[in-house]
């Protein structure tokens, strides 16, 4: 029987969001960021998260490309990153958000970021 262990790490405050069972999207014990996607890929992930989310009118490849291309450390003081957990096998990408912002506020900013 495969290892189902699972650990992902919040790229906003490096709290353990999960270390056993795979986690289902909600917030960091930490810092309190959502996060949502749970996606085969990066792009799965943000279109998924959108989709949790209820934010309509934000392309979800633009904004992966928009995470990919602002500096991680820019995107952190935007307060909005994408991770991959670690596990045996195919590891699962989660989109996080930080606590108390409005999620298209957030996202919109960093697309418009990523244009500059």
């Amino acid at each position: 029987m495969a290892d189902s262990r699972v650990r992902l790490v919040c790229p906003l405050c490096d709290a353990v969001v999960s270390d056993g069972p795979p986690p289902a999207p909600g917030a960091c014990p930490g810092c309190g960021a959502r996060f949502v996607g749970d996606g085969e890929s990066a792009p799965a992930a943000v279109e998924q998260g959108l989709s949790e989310l209820s934010v309509d009118g934000v392309g979800a490849q633009e904004l992966v490309n928009a995470l990919f291309t602002v500096s991680p450390e820019r995107c952190r003081k935007l307060g909005v990153t994408i991770a991959s957990d670690e596990r045996e096998g195919f590891y699962r990408w989660w989109l996080f958000l930080a606590a108390g912002r409005d999620a298209r506020d957030q996202l919109e900013t960093l697309l418009a970021e990523s244009c500059k």
